[in-house]
């Protein structure tokens, strides 16, 4: 079976930022009960708490931006090492 080389560093991003979330996660819950609850329900949550205690959450913080640029380079460098077809031409 085939597989790409592309789907190891797409599945270490996605491990990576799951890491990084539960990592703020577990800030949150140790800060807040309620805050924990908003990070784990409330994915958006987690920004406004490495925003407000920018000292703890900052290294899960670019843990997750270096995950979202490793996914994101990742499909982009497959997208350009597609080949691309050959424009169809007119039969008029």
């Amino acid at each position: 079976m085939h597989r790409s080389p592309f789907v190891i560093p797409i599945l270490l991003g996605i491990g990576v930022y799951f890491l990084s979330a539960l990592w703020i996660i577990f800030l949150a819950f140790r800060k807040n009960l309620l805050f924990g609850l908003a990070c784990f329900f409330f994915p958006i949550a987690q920004l406004l708490y490495v925003a407000l205690n920018w000292k703890e959450g900052r290294w899960p913080f670019f843990l997750q931006v270096a995950s979202y640029l490793l996914i994101v380079g990742t499909i982009l460098l497959v997208m350009h090492s597609m080949p691309h077809p050959e424009p169809a031409r007119g039969v008029f």
